[in-house]
């Protein structure tokens, strides 16, 4: 059996039939990442119910919580293939790190804590993710899923949201195994010098600071909005940020406390507006440049909305956490493939809910052979593949 969408996957992400290797586990995988995106939930329930009838909802949950396939295998061979990508990759690699709550109602989920939103301000059970995303060549990879474990802090092998954030990062330097045009991207609460030193020197970096950071002004330190009334209008260029985006922006290069010396940038929407806004940077480079890099930093914002949205990132319900963990990183799994089909398909799939649109479309012309059963025409395909290998 020849399906397109099928042999791409398998193609594109060779290093699957290797960590998933036996027929059961090669259905259950092709099951989950279809399902993910197609299904009407993020249940396990609704994927059964997707894949008619094929596996019981207790199968599917026993893949994620009991199967023998090995999670750190799976992100050995997924950041081998993203390395190679980034050695691929034309341009300026931008390394995205920021951090998203997936809300939880069961207290019985294990590793949920509250912690604070600020988009609700109050408490709020969770799990707290640390997430990385590559952005290459105008396309979306994510990198790594990181739980921010608060159940264990007050043990030695707790680590801080800044320490799985060092740790992306040295893991994706180390993958790319060569020196490039990088540049990693953060908001205020990553901009620190814990994290900044470990970056490499070679490496550009682009943040917004905290408005209250201090920089040396005539020997004294003095906090960022004491600057900011020194610089005067006429100091403004009208700079185009994004296409049809226009900031009035101007740099100077500053010493940031504990950070050495820095390229500082205010910006605002007018040229006579009150409120200015703060960027820095490591580049020596101009109030756009530094601007148009940043503007990259937004791309994380749109891998949550569309992971919690289209991928069920935010409404898992399993209580136990190696079902959790497997699922994120099929979740990441899913959105890579999204990604790579959206490059296949980029004449009409410029989102990725164009992709989900475009791949249902297909699987749905499909499946009509297979009595309109994914489960069905997903074993038939990997009987033939496995066959073949």
């Amino acid at each position: 059996m020849h399906d397109v969408v099928l042999d791409t996957i398998l193609d594109k992400f060779n290093f699957l039939t290797d960590v998933f290797s036996t027929k059961p586990k090669l259905e259950n995988l092709l099951a989950f990442v279809l399902a993910i995106p197609l299904s009407s939930g993020s249940t396990i329930q609704s994927f059964a119910d997707w894949l008619g009838d094929w596996k019981n909802q207790s199968s599917l949950n026993r893949f994620l919580t009991e199967s023998g396939w090995k999670l750190s295998e799976f992100w050995h061979g997924y950041h081998q293939w993203l390395g190679e990508k980034t050695a691929q990759a034309k341009g300026t690699v931008y390394f995205i790190i920021d951090d998203s709550k997936a809300k939880k109602t069961g207290s019985l989920i294990e590793r949920a804590t509250k912690d604070y939103d600020t988009n609700e301000n109050r408490q709020v059970l969770c799990h707290t993710l640390v997430v990385s995303i590559l952005r290459l060549a105008g396309q979306n990879f994510p990198h790594q899923l990181v739980l921010y474990d608060k159940t264990k802090k007050d043990t030695k092998l707790f680590k801080s949201k800044l320490d799985v954030a060092v740790e992306q990062a040295a893991a994706f330097v180390k993958s790319t195994g060569m020196r490039r045009r990088i540049v990693f991207l953060f908001d205020s609460w990553y901009c620190c010098s814990k994290f900044i030193s470990t970056l490499p020197e070679w490496a550009g970096w682009v943040s917004r600071p905290k408005r209250n950071r201090l920089i040396k002004i005539d020997n004294f330190w003095q906090p960022l909005t004491e600057i900011s009334g020194c610089v005067k209008s006429w100091d403004y260029r009208r700079v185009e940020v994004k296409k049809g985006t226009y900031f009035w922006a101007c740099a100077l290069r500053v010493e940031l406390k504990g950070l050495g010396m820095v390229t500082l940038v205010f910006a605002k929407p007018s040229k006579y507006a009150r409120r200015v806004e703060f960027f820095v940077s490591n580049l020596d480079v101009s109030a756009e440049e530094i601007l148009r890099h940043y503007a990259e930093r937004w791309e994380v914002e749109v891998f949550f909305r569309a992971a919690k949205q289209n991928l069920g990132l935010d409404g898992y319900q399993m209580r136990k956490f190696r079902g959790n963990r497997r699922y994120w990183s099929l979740v990441i799994l899913s959105y890579a493939i999204l990604s790579v089909l959206q490059g296949c398909w980029k004449r009409t799939c410029r989102t990725i809910g164009n992709t989900i649109a475009e791949l249902r479309r297909r699987m749905q012309k499909q499946v009509q052979n297979y009595g309109r059963s994914y489960g069905l025409l997903i074993e038939n395909y990997v009987g033939e593949k496995i066959a073949k290998l």
